[in-house]
């Protein structure tokens, strides 16, 4: 497949997928863009810092010896993806609450909350015994004994920061279902300065503290999730937008018929971002016997697009919160215009995130390696991410769409299909087979694979998206159109 071939192609499905929003039939709306902008800003920043502390623990690790770091670094790769797909179920909750709140019925954001712990519980037993079976996943992996034994230390300190973790996580899904972002953010803030100096005392052994070494860094994660969930509790006990909601004093038994919403909604998120984390994973070990340099290109592009991603990703959230609110107060016009809107905002952002990227590829790659054959092919795999951007915006929105209005079930059979059998499979023929190019081509030919199956999403998602808000209960009069 050639490079000119491949670009008129996701052109051509980035059109299609332009032309199915417009004929949403509804016009920009600047206050809708702002809305979302201003919701979307705390969570980006709190995402951003979040990233930034794995970077910090990578750096400092990294400061005791490259064993330490590479224990950090196997060890993060098998608990991430368990926290991150079960907090994708949990985000369920945004939906559930946003939607409550526009119709301001408070008592159901607040039973919804009691429930979601409930919900959180059982995905803490799930994660419990991943982890109990820890050592059998790091024996699967060639690596020397003292890198496997630091990795399972590790672990060993995450784990107990599990249920802080979950806690945190079902806060910060109130706060944020009722349009309230900032406080995220801010204890976002806290943790990052809580984590660099647990990490330096627990790392190097401060103060009289033996020196844990990669392995301090699990305790240190375990600190930062308790202080953030116990900063978390006291802010919505505190707060005069949170502390109406009393789920501490009137607690419920489990009740089936939320619960059951809960999953319905969540699951299909969790297995969609489960999906294109494992995707991810695979790729370094695949490439890995075509050399150093290959697998340090990828990594380069793939760190730098997982930090660009936080921009679509925290306007996703910010867009569920602005469709639940407008379903709950059944204001279908200004639903779909904040659909429009979000659509409106990501391909604009995408776009200008292009051209930097395009622009800056090779300082980028610089921030990362003074290798200049490593700079040389990440520059080329940059300018494939550009295209990963796009259809990853438009996805990741049209997902955060059908979560607002809990139809999240062609999610999981969407995405599955477009990472696996199309984006994979195309990506490992292009990058370690012949079957569709004279030579493979190598990390390239798995980008190019992830950037058909993100625009195959993309496509899908969008089109599904069309079909529902075109039924009955969606539906909108031409007049209320023409005044918008």
């Amino acid at each position: 497949m050639h490079a000119s071939l491949f670009e008129q192609c996701h052109q051509r499905s980035t059109f299609t997928v332009c032309l199915i929003i417009l004929r949403f039939q509804v016009k920009f709306s600047q206050y809708e863009a702002k809305q979302l902008l201003k919701l979307a800003t705390p969570i980006f920043l709190a995402q951003i810092t979040q990233v930034m502390m794995n970077v910090v623990d990578s750096m400092m690790a990294g400061g005791v010896s490259p064993i330490d770091m590479a224990a950090l670094a196997i060890g993060s790769s098998i608990w991430m993806p368990v926290v991150i797909a079960t907090s994708a179920l949990l985000s369920a909750m945004i939906s559930l609450i946003s939607h409550h709140y526009g119709a301001k019925d408070h008592d159901k954001v607040t039973q919804t909350v009691i429930q979601g712990f409930y919900a959180a519980i059982f995905l803490l037993v799930v994660s419990s015994i991943l982890f109990i079976w820890k050592n059998d996943f790091l024996a699967l992996v060639d690596m020397e004994d003292k890198t496997r034994q630091l990795a399972s230390e590790y672990l060993d300190y995450v784990f107990w920061g599990l249920p802080a973790a979950y806690g945190f996580t079902l806060l910060r899904y109130l706060s944020e279902g009722i349009g309230f972002t900032k406080p995220t953010m801010v204890i976002s803030f806290i943790g990052i300065l809580v984590n660099i100096p647990a990490n330096y005392i627990l790392i190097y052994g401060k103060f009289g503290v033996p020196a844990m070494g990669g392995a301090g860094c699990g305790l240190a994660t375990t600190i930062v999730t308790y202080t953030m969930f116990i900063s978390m509790l006291i802010y919505t006990q505190i707060s005069p937008r949170l502390n109406k909601y009393q789920f501490l004093k009137n607690w419920q038994k489990p009740v089936r018929e939320i619960q059951s919403q809960i999953f319905r909604i969540g699951t299909p998120i969790a297995f969609a971002v489960l999906f294109e984390v494992a995707l991810f994973c695979c790729i370094p070990i695949l490439i890995a016997p075509l050399g150093a340099d290959i697998v340090a290109s990828h990594l380069i592009a793939a760190n730098f697009s997982t930090l660009v991603y936080m921009i679509p990703m925290s306007l996703s959230l910010a867009t569920t919160i602005r469709v639940g609110y407008y379903i709950g107060r059944d204001e279908m016009d200004k639903m779909r215009n904040a659909v429009l809107s979000s659509f409106t905002c990501a391909v604009i952002i995408s776009a200008i995130v292009i051209f930097l990227t395009i622009l800056l590829r090779k300082p980028i790659a610089e921030l990362y390696t003074n290798d200049q054959n490593v700079i040389l092919l990440a520059g080329s795999l940059l300018i494939i991410a550009c295209f990963y951007q796009l259809s990853d915006s438009i996805q990741v929105i049209a997902t955060a769409v059908l979560r607002g209005l809990k139809r999240t079930q062609s999610v999981f059979y969407i995405t599955f299909v477009a990472y696996w059998p199309i984006g994979f499979c195309l990506g490992y023929g292009l990058g370690l087979t012949t079957y569709f190019v004279a030579e493979p081509l190598g990390a390239k030919g798995f980008w190019i694979g992830i950037v058909v199956g993100l625009t195959v999403a993309a496509v899908l998602l969008s089109w599904q998206l069309r079909r529902i808000l075109k039924e009955p209960e969606f539906a909108i009069q031409q007049e209320t159109i023409e005044r918008t």
